[in-house]
């Protein structure tokens, strides 16, 4: 206090007065700046659960054309005829053998055996797999692949080896060598079809 009353009138207004400055200075730094800060946060929170409730709008609103056009998909997948369904397991079996067998004489190859290996569930889908051996040049090869990839209902490849034959030293080497195939042909079929 002794050195607030050797200053002037003057000088204590002007004390007064930065003491009130800093006194609200301080209220705005330990009040208000913290509120604000949290008024923003929750501005930004807001926007952010606006861009939300708009997404989620527009995906009720497109509920309609969504469930069309699933509807149209499955029915086009349907027609495609991808997987087998509603066929009893040998069934389908016997339809895939068949097939192949038909690829393998249109390839101009020459089966040597088919055998239906074990089936397994997997996920919604049972596989059935079939071991096909047969014997062919490289042309034959080349067409059963692309008559296997063409094919509908889907057949994949899951094994496939291909050995040659011993050639004997006095035959043309020009000639295209015969090879003996093995193929593991999966085709798949939707788990609630009869068995």
């Amino acid at each position: 206090m002794m050195m607030v009353d050797n200053l002037t009138n003057k000088q204590q207004r002007y004390l007064a007065i930065e003491l009130l400055i800093l006194l609200v200075l301080l209220v705005l730094w330990l009040f208000v700046s913290p509120l604000w800060n949290m008024h923003v946060s929750h501005a930004e929170q807001a926007l952010d659960l606006r861009f939300q409730l708009a997404k989620y709008e527009q995906a009720i609103n497109s509920k309609t054309l969504i469930a069309s056009n699933k509807a149209s998909l499955q029915e086009s997948l349907k027609d495609a005829t991808l997987i087998h369904e509603n066929i009893a397991h040998g069934v389908v079996a016997a339809k895939v053998q068949n097939t192949i067998r038909e690829m393998v004489e249109k390839s101009q190859g020459s089966l040597l055996s088919t055998q239906v290996l074990p089936e397994k569930k997997e996920q919604q889908f049972t596989r059935l797999a079939i071991n096909v051996r047969l014997t062919g040049d490289d042309l034959v090869l080349h067409q059963l692949l692309f008559e296997l990839e063409m094919a509908r209902p889907i057949l994949t490849i899951e094994k496939l080896t291909v050995s040659s034959r011993r050639r004997s030293r006095r035959q043309n080497t020009h000639v295209n060598g015969v090879h003996n195939i093995t193929l593991e042909i999966a085709s798949y079929v939707i788990r609630g079809a009869t068995e």
